[in-house]
């Protein structure tokens, strides 16, 4: 996805970048926690994030894919979606595995 995003954003006017994963503001501590954690709490507290983040992330997608300034952006969000709506069901379904409370 990341060659697919370099046009449209030229196009744009906007240098590329390259993204760098960040937990959103508020979960900063959640790497502290995890690091703390191993075997059943870690697997759980990681599927947790991940299952939040995720969901974090298609509603941000969804958001571009509806009002994003350029055809090309929104396209590239809809391409995006079906990928990560894959990503938050396994890591749904490994929290699951693993039980829902979260330490």
């Amino acid at each position: 996805m990341r060659q697919r995003a370099a046009w449209p954003a030229s196009q744009a006017g906007a240098a590329p970048r390259t993204p760098t994963w960040r937990p959103k503001q508020g979960n900063a501590g959640h790497a502290e926690i995890v690091n703390r954690l191993c075997g059943p709490a870690f697997d759980r507290a990681f599927a947790g994030m991940m299952v939040d983040e995720h969901r974090r992330i298609i509603r941000a997608y969804e958001d571009a894919a509806r009002s994003a300034p350029h055809e090309s952006l929104r396209a590239i969000a809809r391409h995006g979606l079906p990928v990560l709506r894959g990503h938050l069901a396994t890591a749904q379904a490994l929290l699951g595995s693993k039980g829902n409370a979260r330490p």
